[in-house]
């Protein structure tokens, strides 16, 4: 018996010891993206992943009553102050993770971060000569909490910070973020707030959309002036100036929303620059020159939890 518990506790110390230093690279490559701006790594993560608009909102959206579905559980989450069923389990699943890496590891009877503890903290906990087989047996068994812990982490963490690395333009793609785009046939305006060089949609989507013969060209994220979310076709769209104005037969739920978006990704309208301007985030995420001057600066725009866009 006593082997066998030899045997389990050093695999378990190997198993922490990788995932240690994982979570430990993660904090280093996070720090370049800028001081943290929430207390625990993946909300901070979340955080910048929203404000960059790198998180993916198109969904499977197939019909109006599902958009406005999603619309009103945003509506009255923002009226009752709360993001309760605007967050989906998986980010349940981090948050837990994220709380429990930020202050419940436990060694040598001292609570806090796994960050704050460290390998040489872990090195300390396995060292440690066990009271009892029961306390044996609890540091075992929180040793697994805290392995599956950083496992979860450090596999959320490091996707997300993928998704938050700039994006190369290349020069297929004529318009910018920022941009006020008028769609040539429906009439409709939006503000460019993503690119992609080519359609990410499946062809299901292409095929609904009468789409499949724009396949190859780019697609932009744009919210609208009827308080939409699309995803369009670089071939269907033309820059127009002035900035995005909301229709006055938009919807009191869809104004609020549309609204709080335009907040959360932009700060106000450059009449130079005919654009409207993106947070530090966005224009980090999508970088062009005429962007430059943000990518140092502090973030004030409006934060709201990652959530379901409209979709036309």
């Amino acid at each position: 018996m006593a082997d066998a518990n030899v045997r389990v506790t050093r695999v378990l110390y190997r198993g922490l010891v990788r995932a240690g230093k994982s979570w430990m690279k993660l904090n280093e490559k996070a720090a370049g993206f800028g001081p943290r701006e929430e207390g625990s790594l993946l909300r901070d993560l979340e955080r910048r992943s929203v404000l960059a608009n790198s998180t993916d909102w198109r969904g499977d959206v197939k019909s109006m009553s599902e958009v406005e579905t999603m619309v009103e559980a945003f509506a009255n989450a923002r009226r009752n102050n709360s993001n309760e069923g605007l967050l989906d389990p998986l980010m349940k699943i981090r948050h837990e993770s994220d709380d429990f890496l930020a202050q419940s590891c436990v060694v040598s009877g001292e609570v806090g971060s796994a960050q704050w503890f460290g390998l040489v903290g872990l090195r300390r906990a396995f060292r440690a000569p066990a009271s009892s087989p029961e306390d044996l047996q609890t540091r075992m068994d929180h040793g697994f909490e805290v392995l599956r812990h950083l496992s979860m982490g450090c596999r959320h963490g490091h996707a997300i910070l993928e998704c938050l690395s700039p994006k190369v333009k290349s020069p297929l793609i004529k318009f910018g973020i920022g941009d006020v785009l008028l769609h040539r046939e429906f009439g409709w305006r939006g503000v460019v707030c993503g690119w992609d060089e080519v359609c990410e949609q499946d062809d299901d989507w292409l095929r609904e959309n009468s789409a499949l013969d724009k396949k190859e060209h780019p697609f932009y994220n744009l919210l609208c002036n009827d308080g939409k979310m699309r995803y369009g076709s670089q071939l269907t769209h033309d820059r127009v100036e002035g900035p995005l104005q909301l229709l006055g037969s938009v919807s009191n739920t869809l104004r609020d929303y549309a609204t709080d978006e335009i907040k959360r990704l932009f700060h106000t309208f450059d009449h130079h620059e005919g654009a409207h301007i993106p947070n530090a985030h966005l224009a980090r995420r999508f970088p062009e020159p005429r962007w430059d001057r943000l990518l140092g600066a502090p973030d004030d725009a409006m934060w709201l939890p990652p959530r379901e866009c409209p979709l036309d």
